[in-house]
């Protein structure tokens, strides 16, 4: 979905307006005073009309600002990976550690699951005395 995001940004706009204008000059009022003997020539020019078409098309070459965003978004879900990568292995550990309490192990095999959980054990104790 990010990288869809990401593109439709990056899609050209195409904008146009168009205009159409009923006019008519005043000769007199523009400045133009024309004066022939025997020739008449008129004092307003019109009514007359044009028509304005105009388009304009966009594009956004580098957005920096969408290309973090999408970054960020990347790395927070590779992160939220990690952390339930982490919160299963967590479920293993404290599972194998409280069922290998009711299995019948070999004894040097108890000692080291006691060595492995006891720094773990004194240091919440130790943690706990100082609250």
């Amino acid at each position: 979905m990010g990288r869809r995001v990401c593109t439709q940004r990056t899609t050209p706009d195409l904008t146009g307006d168009l205009a159409e204008t009923v006019q008519q000059t005043s000769l007199a009022a523009s400045g133009f005073k024309f004066k022939l003997p025997g020739f008449t020539l008129p004092t307003i020019i019109g009514p007359y009309n044009y028509i304005d078409l105009r388009a304009r098309l966009t594009q956004t070459v580098v957005d920096l600002t969408a290309w973090k965003n999408y970054k960020s978004a990347d790395e927070s879900f590779h992160a939220n990976q990690l952390s339930a990568q982490d919160s299963r292995d967590l479920v293993v550990l404290a599972s194998e550690a409280h069922i290998s309490r009711f299995l019948p192990t070999k004894p040097e095999c108890n000692r080291r699951l006691l060595n492995w959980t006891q720094p773990t054990l004194s240091t919440n104790r130790h943690r706990s005395n100082e609250l």
